[in-house]
């Protein structure tokens, strides 16, 4: 029973952290796969005070050794542009929350659960150019993850809520209708994961903790459609540990809102030239 708790434990994290059960329960390997609510695709701050969003649909696959993890579920994100600070920098603020549903496999043994993340960010634009801009971010992270895996004799409930901070860098160009922002990530959290284990022959329950510290970073890339709103981000990882090896896909699609929504520019029209007299 302990071993399986212990096994459980290293299935959760950030979002969603998931490890492999046939890894050493004496010496688990640190949980460092993570799922990151990336900024804005669009992030403009022409307009102070102006409200920007952008809602949608995520899709999550986690695969590797022993490893078969499907989730499906929404996210949503606000942004505020606020005024100009003294030395004339743009700056914004903006929230993030995600909700997915988890189902699959983890040795054998069928896992299912939820996973929810809330972000906030503080934005400063550094530089801007005549269709780019490079922004810098950094704020407070809550993710709260709970599991249920049915194994063999037993049924293990895991909970895992972590706090921390993510900070990171996201560039955006625009190249006709369409803009692109590589991002990159960095992320600190931290917390106490618990796993309940219940045996089916005798129902007695089993309660183990684990302190969890997860440093990891993330590369993702937001493709916008300027006329429609909709924005494809898409984030990928690899991570190996112990007798593990994890691979994470993240499609995200959503459609923007709000008045910072980018817009196509409307065409000129020619000046007549004045007739001569």
């Amino acid at each position: 029973m302990k071993r399986i708790a212990f096994a459980a434990v290293t299935l959760v994290g950030f979002a969603v952290i998931l490890w492999s059960g046939p890894a050493s329960a004496a010496n688990p390997p640190s949980p460092e796969i993570t799922i990151a609510p990336p900024p804005l695709a669009y992030p403009d701050y022409s307009d102070p005070d102006k409200f920007q969003g952008r809602a949608g649909a995520t899709y999550i696959n986690v695969s590797g050794t022993d490893v078969s993890i499907t989730g499906l579920g929404g996210n949503i994100t606000a942004r505020k542009v606020l005024p100009k600070t003294s030395g004339g920098l743009n700056e914004g603020i903006s929230f993030s929350g995600a909700l997915v549903g988890l189902t699959g496999t983890v040795a054998s043994s069928s896992v299912s659960g939820l996973a929810t993340t809330v972000a906030g960010n503080y934005e400063i634009e550094t530089w801007k150019g005549e269709a780019a801009n490079l922004i810098l971010f950094l704020g407070p992270q809550y993710n709260y993850t709970y599991v249920h895996v049915a194994a063999s004799g037993a049924d293990v409930d895991v909970y895992a809520p972590l706090f921390g901070y993510q900070a990171g860098v996201q560039y955006t160009a625009q190249n006709g209708n369409f803009k692109f922002s590589p991002w990159f990530q960095y992320t600190h959290l931290s917390g106490t994961v618990s796993a309940t284990v219940t045996s089916s022959a005798s129902g007695r329950s089993q309660t183990e903790d684990s302190t969890v510290n997860v440093n990891s970073s993330a590369l993702g890339l937001d493709f916008l459609h300027v006329p429609s709103a909709m924005t494809l981000s898409s984030l990928y990882q690899q991570q190996s540990g112990g007798d593990t090896s994890l691979r994470t896909l993240i499609l995200q699609f959503t459609w923007g809102f709000g008045e910072g929504v980018p817009k196509e520019k409307a065409a000129t029209a020619p000046q007549a030239e004045p007739k001569s007299q």
